[in-house]
């Protein structure tokens, strides 16, 4: 633990330092393999596909966010 000091401002700041090297010095959780694989479209997508594709893409990408991010 850091040692006390009469400044407040200092204190917090080395509280919150000793707190990130604790978190730091834990090990994290393991990393998950993800694997992508791209080919071309027989066709050219139509606008609103693309639309319904990247907003599937955006709302799965908010579903990951928060449960990675709390």
């Amino acid at each position: 633990m850091a040692e006390p000091s009469t400044n407040p401002w200092l204190s917090l700041g080395m509280q919150l330092m000793d707190v990130a090297r604790q978190k730091l010095a834990t090990p994290a959780e393991p990393v998950v393999p993800v694997e992508v694989t791209v080919e071309d479209p027989d066709e050219p997508a139509s606008v609103e596909a693309l639309q319904e594709r990247l907003t599937a893409i955006a709302a799965r990408l908010q579903q990951l966010e928060a449960k990675l991010l709390p």
